[in-house]
């Protein structure tokens, strides 16, 4: 399994226990936040993607662009509904998403169902509701 870009748009709290989720699912992943990424990153999805969105305010409509077309397959939505409404636009452009906190079978399924199975997981553990830490 190709290591994840985990894209966040979000609280640092809901990056870090998406991502402590994901590695416990044996998923590895970068840590990338999004603002600097659009900036910064010469934007594009070269990796598998998981796109942890909140409230976007500058890079909307860049976020949509990239999405647009077949360059949202393999790209997995994750909108914090601690944080904020969900975007429906941006939602449809990604390969599945969901909501955060979720169970984590809800979020096996999704990753696995967009990603496959990682090698070497270290999945299993009980389906418990996520919270973060």
């Amino acid at each position: 399994m190709p290591i994840l870009s985990l894209i966040t748009f979000a609280s640092d709290n809901d990056s870090r226990s998406l991502g402590q989720v994901l590695w416990n699912l044996g998923f590895e992943y970068v840590l990338i936040e999004g603002e600097h990424w659009l900036v910064h990153g010469a934007p594009h999805f070269s990796r598998p993607t998981v796109l942890l969105l909140s409230t976007l305010d500058d890079g909307r409509n860049e976020l949509l662009t990239l999405l647009s077309g077949s360059a949202g397959q393999g790209v997995l939505g994750v909108y914090s509904c601690r944080e904020s409404e969900r975007d429906e636009a941006i939602l449809s452009r990604c390969s599945d998403f969901l909501a955060w906190p979720c169970r984590q079978g809800e979020l096996r399924a999704k990753l696995q169902s967009v990603f496959g199975d990682p090698r070497g997981s270290r999945a299993g553990a009980a389906d418990s509701a996520i919270t973060g830490p």
